[in-house]
């Protein structure tokens, strides 16, 4: 499933990158680490859009950094089995955390975000997405099925409470809508600036006539269909 959703795309997640390069302008030499990036599908796509930068996954799951070192390993980007309970050395200007807050039982979240702020250089970004607290609420009320094993709800001031243990300010809020209505929050956390945009507004951008270009295979992630499907192909000798 995974593979797949690197091949043909995942809205969420494409609504997590977009976030990511919209917000980060800075394409030079920066040091990026990815919290929970499972099997590397968006370090990959991180590191084609920051080609100078030096990334770092960390994941708790074994098998999955080691299906990531297999087939996106490179000079530059590097995975490494990490839950971030305890402090690691290096520093990063860039830390992306794509809906892994909600999976941090509520009793380590104070631990978990003070070893994130230790590695988050001076002038350093946290980008995090987490599904919206009511979303949540609903999920446990009436759709079980898509709950993990830990699945917290992340309000607002849980967001301020990580703010403060990572050293950090809140600079952005964004209520979006991907699989329902405001079903995810989009988060930004800065070590100078403050906040400058708290929106709860749906902010959509796959309209009718983007649509109609992914279909045409126009869309930008569309072109590189055949590349991931024969990376994935060179590496791991699967067909997708």
């Amino acid at each position: 499933m995974k593979i797949k959703e690197f091949v043909y795309g995942n809205k969420r997640i494409n609504r997590c990158l977009e976030l990511l390069f919209n917000h980060i302008p800075d394409r030079g030499e920066i040091d990026i680490c990815e919290i929970g990036c499972s099997i590397g599908l968006t370090t990959y796509q991180i590191a084609l859009e920051y080609p100078l930068t030096r990334i770092h996954g960390y994941d708790i799951a074994e098998e999955q950094i080691k299906y990531a070192n297999q087939t996106f390993n490179s000079e530059q980007v590097n995975f490494f089995v990490h839950d971030f309970m305890s402090p690691i050395s290096d520093k990063y200007d860039l830390i992306t955390l794509f809906d892994v807050f909600e999976h941090i039982p509520i009793d380590d979240r104070k631990v978990f975000a003070t070893n994130i702020g230790t590695a988050l250089k001076k002038h350093g970004k946290i980008i995090m997405t987490v599904p919206s607290h009511f979303s949540t609420i609903y999920n446990k009320a009436s759709r079980k099925d898509l709950l993990q094993i830990v699945d917290e709800e992340v309000k607002l001031i849980d967001l301020i409470d990580f703010a403060n243990d990572t050293s950090t300010n809140l600079s952005y809020y964004s209520l979006v809508s991907i699989w329902s209505k405001h079903d995810y929050a989009h988060v930004i956390f800065d070590r100078e600036k403050p906040l400058s945009d708290f929106d709860s507004n749906v902010t959509i951008n796959n309209g009718l006539f983007q649509k109609i270009k992914i279909k045409l295979g126009i869309g930008s992630f569309r072109t590189g269909l055949r590349k991931r499907k024969q990376l994935i192909k060179e590496r791991t000798g699967m067909e997708i």
